[in-house]
């Protein structure tokens, strides 16, 4: 990554004007340069850069021995039309790091004139990045919004948010539910963290005067064992609001996480 580079990233979720100052700074500088060599680039990666896939995930990907390369990826969290989509290189010539990127999230992108191919893509992720020259690409969208949820049943929840006073003691308390979280920060909005379980979003973002609170708003998590998972959080001294006890939905038990959010855990009995 030549504009986007993760120092930069890093350096951007500081809560101050000036990170956001260089951000801006790079960002307009890439764009220069993008549209310096849009017109030696072709069509499939002209209409690739009209379209972000900020935030989306990297599922899989496959290279066949005829250069072709596809990148399957999950926009179900991402700025783009919530959806499955299918990235086609063809006429690959190099690629970089596509192993450790599977499973992460789409931070930004950057295209360039490659020297033995028509263009490089190359990709910043949570964890590393990927690059790809190849002679051309493809966007196809596969599934649509509905497509992690079988069967279709109307309307279906896949977003919640609550805010909190700490984001970091909230998302280790949740961590110890089985959650897994990744930070993001969009634009000039706040630092927040994430969890996509491939049915719907869980976020969490800071508490502030504007917002209120959600204490108000009552969460409930399927785990394996309900036990096991009250006794780990009552042992970092959570409070548990109701232990575990056989009930008709199941195993269940009520926790408060940090903020004084009601948890209701259930389980097979």
């Amino acid at each position: 990554m030549k504009y986007f580079t993760r120092e930069l990233h890093q350096f951007n979720r500081e809560m101050s004007p000036i990170p956001r100052l260089v951000w801006k700074e790079a960002m307009q500088t890439y764009r220069a340069h993008y549209l310096a060599i849009e017109a030696h680039l072709p069509l499939g990666v002209r209409e690739f850069a009209k379209f972000s896939l900020h935030d989306a995930r990297l599922t899989a990907y496959h290279l066949s021995d005829d250069g072709t390369l596809t990148l399957e990826i999950d926009a179900h969290g991402g700025y783009i039309k919530a959806g499955l989509y299918r990235l086609t290189f063809t006429g690959v010539r190099s690629t970089s790091g596509l192993d450790k990127a599977v499973g992460q999230h789409w931070i930004y992108d950057e295209i360039d004139i490659y020297q033995e191919a028509a263009f490089e893509l190359c990709v910043l992720f949570d964890d590393g990045e990927i690059s790809i020259a190849a002679n051309d690409m493809t966007l196809e969208q596969v599934g649509d919004a509905t497509t992690r949820v079988l069967p279709r049943r109307g309307a279906y929840l896949n977003l919640v948010v609550i805010r909190s006073e700490d984001i970091d003691k909230s998302v280790a308390f949740y961590n110890l539910i089985g959650r897994r979280f990744t930070k993001h920060r969009h634009c000039d909005g706040p630092e927040h963290y994430a969890s996509d379980n491939h049915s719907a979003v869980f976020e969490i973002y800071p508490k502030t005067e504007k917002s209120g609170s959600t204490r108000a708003t009552r969460l409930g998590f399927g785990v394996d064992d309900v036990d096991l998972v009250v006794d780990r959080l009552a042992a970092e001294g959570y409070t548990v609001v109701s232990p575990p006890a056989d009930s008709e939905w199941g195993r269940r038990a009520v926790v408060r996480d940090p903020d004084g959010h009601k948890v209701e855990l259930t389980g097979a009995s």
